[in-house]
C-alpha cells in the first residue's frame, strides 16, 4: 500500500464517528509483529505480540506512568475464521503505557517528523508523528485487568487497581490465553487466524483507528507453537479484525447513532451477521457481537422469529477469560455460557455473570426452517443507569417465516408456499389448464397474460423436482 493510500485509510477511520475538533492527539497503530508464545498453563498457551503506537494527531499524546491515568491502555486478542464462523479464541489483560519513545518507525508525507509541543519531552509525551514500539515480552508481563478501565472515557483509578492493592494472578493467567486445540493445524484444517491490538486513551480523538490486525499462522512445535506473520515493515490492517469475515454485514449498536467521540453517553458495539442456505429447507444464521468501547457491557442478545418457524442447532461461543469483576465495585463474573431460550417470537441468549466487555467478541448461531428477512435484534445492557435505556436495537437478518417460492411452484404462488415443484403443482395447473384465470393467478407462470396454456405447463415441467 502506498503512503497516499495509507493516509486515506487512516483519514477515513478518523472521520467515522469522530466529532472532535483539531488540536487533539490521535492514537493509531502502524506496526504489529512478532506474535509469540510465552507460557503454557495446562492445555492453554499464553501469547503476546509487539506493536507500535503512532500519534497521527495535531497535539502530543500523554504517556505518564501509574498512578496517572493519562497513558495508553492496550489489549491484544487472537481470532479464528473456521467453517465461516469468525470467533475470538483468545483475549489478554491490559498493558499500561508508561514511557513513550520519540521514534520514527512510521511516517507519512503530510505528518510532522516527530515534533513536540513546547515544554513536552520524550517519555512523558508521544509527540506528533512520533512512534512508540513495545516488544512482545513487554505485552506478556505486568498486565492489569480491563474491568478497571472505562473504554469510552479512558477513566482509570490506580488507587483501587489490582496493580496497586495486589491480588493479581500470574503472568500466564493475564496473557492472550488460547486453548491448544484451537491452534493446532491438525485440528483446524482450513482455519485462518488474525492477531489484533487495541488502544484506549482518555484524550484520543478517534477510537476507531486505535485498533489494527494482521493475519498469522500457528505452527506446532511439539506441544507448543510459533507463529508466522509479516514483519514490522508490513503495516497492519486498520480497524477491527472482525472486518476479515468475508461476506458478513455489519451494523453499529449504540445509545446514540452516529457515535460522537467525547459527546455520546457511551461507546459502541458492532453486530456482524451472515445467513447461509443449508440446501435442505433450512438456513444457518450466524452472528458475531463485538464490544468496541461500550462501558455498560452487554448481557442479552435476541433475534425475532416468525411464529411457527422451527429452530435448531442453537450455538454460543465466548473466549475464556480470567478477570474477576465486571467493573470496579461491580459484580463478580465468570465464564458461564449464555443461556439460550426459544419462544414463540424470538431466540434469546442472556447472562447474569458473563457480560460482553470491551475488546471482546461473542458468537451466536442457529438453524431455522425459514429464509432471512430484515429484522431488529435486541441488545440488553448489563450495567443499569437511571434514565438511560436498558436495551438497544440492532439491524440484522432473522427468519422471516415465509418459504421462498420456487419457479414453477404453482401451489405456493399466492397461497401457502411449500418450496417444491412436484405433482401438487402439476395438478394445480392442470385443473385450470386452457382457461382464462386473470393476471396474477398462481397458475399463470409464463407470461402473466391471464391464460393458462402450454407455456405455463412447460415452466412447471422445466423446474420439476426443484426445491428452495
Amino acid at each position: 500500500m502506498n503512503r497516499a493510500a495509507q493516509r486515506a485509510g487512516l483519514t477515513g477511520l478518523i472521520l467515522i464517528g469522530s466529532g472532535s475538533a483539531v488540536g487533539a492527539p490521535d492514537a493509531a497503530v502502524c506496526q504489529l509483529f512478532n506474535l509469540s508464545q510465552f507460557s503454557a498453563d495446562g492445555s492453554v498457551r499464553g501469547l503476546a505480540g509487539a506493536s507500535t503506537l503512532w500519534n497521527i494527531g495535531d497535539a502530543d499524546l500523554r504517556s505518564s506512568p501509574n498512578p496517572s491515568p493519562m497513558h495508553p491502555f492496550e489489549s491484544q486478542s487472537l481470532y479464528r475464521l473456521k467453517n465461516d464462523r469468525f470467533e475470538q479464541i483468545g483475549v489478554g489483560w491490559v498493558r499500561h503505557g508508561y514511557f513513550a519513545l520519540g521514534s520514527l518507525q512510521c511516517d507519512l508525507p503530510d505528518l510532522p517528523n516527530c515534533v513536540f509541543e513546547p515544554g513536552h519531552a520524550v517519555g512523558e509525551y508521544l509527540g506528533q508523528g512520533c512512534t512508540d514500539t513495545n516488544s512482545a515480552s513487554l505485552h506478556a508481563t505486568g498486565l492489569g485487568p480491563r474491568f478497571e478501565i472505562d473504554p469510552w472515557t479512558g477513566a482509570f483509578d490506580f488507587s483501587t487497581s489490582l496493580l496497586s492493592v495486589g491480588g493479581l494472578p500470574g503472568d500466564d493467567k493475564r496473557q492472550v490465553r488460547v486453548e491448544s486445540s484451537d491452534l493446532h493445524p491438525a485440528q483446524n484444517a482450513g482455519a485462518q487466524y488474525f492477531f489484533e491490538t487495541r488502544y484506549i486513551h482518555a484524550s484520543d480523538r478517534s477510537h476507531l483507528n486505535s485498533v489494527a490486525w494482521k493475519p498469522c499462522t500457528p505452527v506446532a512445535v511439539g506441544s507448543n507453537f510459533v507463529f508466522t506473520q509479516s514483519g514490522a515493515s508490513t503495516m497492519p490492517n486498520w480497524g477491527n479484525a472482525l472486518d476479515a469475515w468475508p461476506g458478513a454485514a455489519q451494523t453499529v449498536v449504540a445509545e446514540q447513532v452516529p457515535v460522537v467521540e467525547g459527546v455520546s453517553p457511551d461507546g459502541r458495539s458492532i453486530l456482524a451477521y451472515k445467513v447461509t442456505d443449508n440446501g435442505d429447507g433450512t438456513w444457518h444464521y450466524e452472528y458475531a457481537l463485538l464490544n468496541i468501547d461500550m462501558d455498560r457491557q452487554i448481557d442479552e442478545f435476541a433475534v425475532p422469529v416468525s411464529t411457527g418457524v422451527a429452530i435448531s442447532n442453537i450455538q454460543f461461543r465466548a473466549p475464556a477469560h480470567t478477570e474477576p469483576f465486571a467493573w470496579v465495585g461491580g459484580p463478580a463474573i465468570d465464564n458461564t455460557p449464555w443461556s439460550p431460550v426459544v419462544s414463540s417470537d424470538r431466540v434469546r441468549w442472556s447472562t447474569a455473570t458473563n457480560p460482553l466487555r470491551w475488546g471482546m467478541l461473542l458468537n451466536f448461531a442457529f438453524d431455522a426452517a425459514a429464509p432471512p428477512a430484515a429484522a431488529s435484534a435486541t441488545i440488553g445492557l448489563f450495567r443499569p443507569i437511571a434514565g438511560r435505556p436498558d436495551e438497544l436495537p440492532a439491524t440484522t437478518q432473522g427468519p422471516s417465516g415465509l418459504t421462498p417460492v420456487c419457479t414453477g411452484d404453482v401451489s405456493g404462488r399466492g397461497g401457502v408456499p411449500d418450496g417444491h415443484v412436484d405433482v401438487d403443482d402439476l395438478n394445480a395447473l392442470l385443473s385450470v389448464f386452457g382457461t382464462e384465470v386473470g393476471q396474477g393467478s398462481p397458475a399463470d407462470l409464463a407470461h402473466d397474460d391471464g391464460f393458462v396454456d402450454v407455456d405455463d405447463l412447460n415452466v412447471v415441467l422445466g423446474h420439476w423436482g426443484d426445491a428452495c
